[in-house]
């Protein structure tokens, strides 16, 4: 247990000034402004401090003085800030020392370090990323990682600053910001230090690790991690100098999940938590494995990049726990599916590895959910990999044997005492614990208007699918969509800032509704939503229609391609088409190709073919290979020749095999022999060769015996995708898209009639041909005389492209055709029995699943079809699955085919009025 032997703790006067080093058995590093903290008015030369062992207190308290030239106070321009101390004695003789190393590609590292901050004179610890150089280009920014965990503030200076990867001490801490929103601090290398004290650099490793390597032989402990850091959430604070958390109340999952971590000896195995925000899952998660595996190693990366260069290490993880809070993170996004298959290699290699995660039920349902047929499949690695893991379920509420075991701990614990008092207000246990319904108060009782308002802006931006920290700019904006005339006119100049201060305090000294986060010195640069606190505002504002104004203002706000595609998603589930077009193509724009094809779609039901076509030519650009194809298809139709050969050179820029080999043959057939003679011979291999022999022949003179006549491949033979499969079920795709307002994102390589060029191992070339004359010449495989261009060759899918796709569809045959078969089985269901009404008006009052369709079915089958419509046209704008394909057909039943068809074209208005021409 390293760390327990290396952090030094700095005193003087009574007090804890600060952290410090152990480099070896004698010298600690620190800061100088600590040392001249713990000696108040002595000389720093002459002065001795007072260090001892936080986590080893059987080596007791010594003190120390500085070494000679270990003092380097800070200077004017703020560098130095180094002090070496010397430990009078042998006591801290044979203890381990701090693992040294050097920051490797520093930005974007995750840290951890231990430090004495107010209240905590034993330590506690605090997580950060490494964001950038700062002070002069001596130090490193250090922004805290955990929205509710402890952030880096006075006390932690001289701590030693973690690799969390590595498991190698890189630095210490020097500063932080004065601002504590900000929740910035800073570093000195150990670099730097070396610097000026020369000793230090002979500890030095020679390099820095790889970056993103993972030393896990100087992995912390599991004994040694620290709970908050790990994601687990403060309690509720009633009196000073309380521990972080409270006892803990073991339940019925947490048997099975110790019982899981016991099978972990045996073999390699993932459990999956899942359950709401502030259940207790990560709590529980914690408690098992400090029970259990308390010696093994365990690594927290913060990304699935990180997680990925982790687990694709060469030498396996064993003895190892891999800490997945709030698995999300790690499986969902661009780089999921990359973390999910390497997580099932993982698990394939010996370990023996427990990997822990924890989910929402939401997110499970969303990534084991299966496809429907012909739809894009954007987590299947994710979902076989959730196939083969443990799930354990953590109940929101505490069942009775849980409810007792927490009164016998209640007697010694207050916080326990007041969650159970609590409790009998409708609220769990954990959520109280975790301040949750305190969260709700603060949100729904606030005493100002525009503190209320900043928060339901940050919840309604997250429900809708913004994930990223929001912009200040967004929210104070969007302030202004939930405040009334008077209350815009009474607001004082800084009703901003005050709303910020508000929304961002803790309540109970546990978590605040909106938490600010930073990648820069002295400002905010954007604010998160408290997990438990947006889960309960979704539900509460589930049926609040969306105003166009805010869809505008996400728009302009937001830069991730991810939290873009998610709101268009959203805006699309909510009949918001035009909104959902300009997210999309806004992802498209910062190159992310996942939504091209749902994009295309929407613009050519809406009669919008031009932009449809830029859609494609823009995903082409961006690499899209299936893009690409159609843009070369489409220009051969038209005749631009140019445009084929720039998507193909943009094609095979992208990296799609195929397209080089279809370029030269474009290049000969234009009379560019040469040139397509070149481009094959740049790009070699096999299929290359085949293909110049065959370009060769075809301009061989008629009898000519030194050259062969062949033809190129056909249609697919070389790699390339069938055009005819391709083009016909993009049509169908156009003209029937997916019912219920599902989204397919159609990703590359699903399309049917995709297969790999043929390998021809080397040395099985064919004999040589007759037909040439006894010649030698090697026939290529697969060759016969008939010239063709691949990709190029079809012009009759591009026509049935262009007669049932590409141009607007009739009013209503398309719609009625694909997307009205399972409502009307619904409708014919709901003619039947069923619930009476105010029982289903209770069901879509309460917000559950589907209720709003099933009231609108009943109101139809009553002959109320206007007030059928008026229930679905709510549910629709409030986002309910299968809400817009049934209005649409219920339309059709009261005979509104044009409204029906101009439903499906262009969407629905804030208020679920069917949207006018866009």
């Amino acid at each position: 247990m390293v760390e327990r032997t290396w952090r030094v703790r700095i005193s003087g006067g009574g007090r804890v000034h600060g952290a410090g080093i152990l480099l070896d058995g004698r010298h600690v590093l620190t800061c100088a402004h600590v040392v001249e903290r713990a000696l108040g008015t002595a000389d720093p030369r002459s002065g001795a401090v007072t260090v001892s062992l936080p986590l080893w207190p059987a080596a007791g308290r010594h003190p120390a003085r500085l070494v000679e030239g270990g003092w380097h106070p800070a200077d004017d321009e703020g560098r130095g800030d180094i002090a070496v101390l010397e430990v009078e004695g042998e006591a801290f003789a044979g203890l381990a020392a701090a693992p040294l190393g050097r920051v490797a590609e520093p930005r974007g590292r995750a840290v951890h370090v231990f430090g004495h901050p107010r209240h905590h004179d034993d330590g506690i610890e605090a997580q950060a990323w490494i964001s950038g150089l700062a002070g002069g280009g001596e130090w490193l920014q250090l922004e805290a990682r955990s929205v509710t965990g402890r952030a880096i503030e006075e006390g932690f200076s001289g701590g030693g600053v973690v690799d969390s990867l590595t498991g190698t001490v890189v630095g210490l801490v020097v500063a932080r910001d004065r601002d504590v929103q900000a929740r910035v601090a800073w570093m000195i290398p150990l670099d730097v230090a070396a610097s000026r004290w020369e000793p230090l650099r002979g500890l030095l490793p020679a390099a820095p690790w790889p970056a993103g390597a993972g030393n896990t032989a100087g992995s912390r402990a599991v004994a040694d991690a620290d709970p908050i850091a790990l994601g687990v959430h403060r309690a509720i604070s009633l009196s000073p100098g309380e521990p972080p958390l409270p006892a803990y109340v073991v339940r019925e999952h947490d048997l099975a999940l110790r019982r899981e971590a016991d099978l972990a000896l045996l073999g390699s195995r993932m459990v999956v938590l899942a359950g709401g925000s502030s259940s207790g899952k990560t709590r529980s998660a914690y408690e098992a494995v400090r029970e259990r595996l308390s010696d093994w190693r365990l690594v927290h990366p913060f990304t699935a990049t990180e997680l990925v260069t982790l687990l694709d290490r060469p030498d396996p993880l064993p003895r190892t726990v891999v800490w997945l809070n709030e698995g999300q993170v790690y499986l969902d996004g661009a780089d999921g599916e990359k973390a999910a298959a390497a997580l099932r290699r993982t698990l394939a290699r010996g370990g023996p590895t427990l990997i822990v995660t924890t989910l929402w039920p939401e997110f499970w349902q969303r990534f084991t959910r299966q496809p429907r047929l012909g739809a894009a499949d954007p987590h299947r690695q994710v979902r076989e990999l959730l196939d083969g893991v443990v799930k354990i379920n953590v109940p929101e509420r505490f069942d009775d044997a849980g409810i007792r075991a927490a009164e016998r701990l209640a007697v010694a614990d207050p916080r326990l005492a007041r969650a159970l008092d609590a409790r009998h207000h409708g609220h769990g246990i954990t959520q109280i614990l975790a301040g949750g319904p305190d969260l709700i108060d603060r949100w729904e009782n606030a005493p100002a208007p525009y503190g209320r308002a900043l928060i339901t802006a940050a919840i309604d931006a997250r429900r809708l699918g913004a994930s990223a920290p929001l912009d200040p700019g967004l929210l104070r904006e969007a302030c202004v969509l939930h405040l009334t005339g008077p209350e815009l006119a009474g607001a004082a100049a800084t009703w901003f800032d005050e709303a910020t201060e508000y929304a961002c305090e803790q309540v109970k000294g546990a978590i605040a509704p909106l938490t600010g986060t930073s990648t820069t010195i002295g400002r905010v640069d954007g604010y998160l939503v408290a997990d438990y606190l947006y889960q309960h505002g979704r539900a509460a504002r589930r049926v609040v229609p969306v105003p166009d104004a805010f869809w505008e203002l996400l728009l302009r706000y937001t830069t991730e391609p991810d939290d873009l595609n998610r709101l268009g998603s959203a805006a699309v589930a909510r009949g918001r088409f035009r909104h959902a077009c300009d997210l999309w193509r806004a992802a498209l724009a910062r190159g992310d190709t996942a939504m091209t094809w749902a994009l295309r779609r929407l613009l050519l039901r809406a009669g919008r073919a031009g932009e449809a076509a830029d859609v494609l030519r823009d995903a082409a650009a961006a690499g899209d290979a299936e893009a690409s194809r159609l843009v070369i298809a489409l220009s051969r139709r038209s005749g631009d020749a140019a445009g084929i050969e720039r998507a193909l050179r943009q094609a095979a820029a992208s990296g799609h095999t195929g397209a080089p080999r279809e370029l030269a043959v474009l290049l000969h057939r234009v009379g560019r022999a040469e040139e397509a003679e070149r481009l094959l011979r740049s790009v070699g291999g096999q299929a290359a060769e085949h293909l110049l022999a065959a370009l060769r022949g075809r301009t061989a003179k008629a009898g000519d015996p030194e050259h062969t006549t062949t033809r190129v491949p056909e249609n697919g033979e070389d790699g390339s995708i069938s055009t005819t499969t391709l083009l016909s079920r993009r049509a169908e795709q156009d003209a029937h898209p997916p019912p219920d307002g599902a989204v397919s994102a159609e990703p590359s390589g699903a399309v049917e009639g995709t297969r790999p060029a043929p390998d021809v191992p080397a040395g099985t070339e064919p004999p040589a041909s007759p037909e040439a004359g006894g010649q030698g010449t090697v026939r290529p495989p697969r060759l016969t005389l008939k010239l063709r261009e691949g990709v190029l060759a079809s012009t009759e899918a591009v026509d049935e492209l262009q007669r049932r796709g590409h141009t607007t569809p009739p009013e209503h045959a398309p719609r009625a055709t694909a997307n009205t078969r399972r409502p009307e089985r619904v409708i014919r269901a709901g003619a039947g029995a069923g619930p009476p009404e105010h029982v289903l008006r209770a069901a879509v009052t309460a917000g559950e699943a589907g209720a709003s369709s099933k009231l609108a079915l009943f109101l139809h089958a009553a002959g109320r079809r206007d007030e059928s419509l008026l229930v679905l046209r709510r549910a629709a704008v409030s986002g309910e699955p299968g809400a817009i394909p049934l209005l649409e057909v219920l339309l059709e039943r009261a005979n509104r085919e044009h409204e029906a068809a101009d439903l499906a074209r262009h969407g629905l208005t804030a208020d679920g009025s069917t949207a006018p021409r866009w």
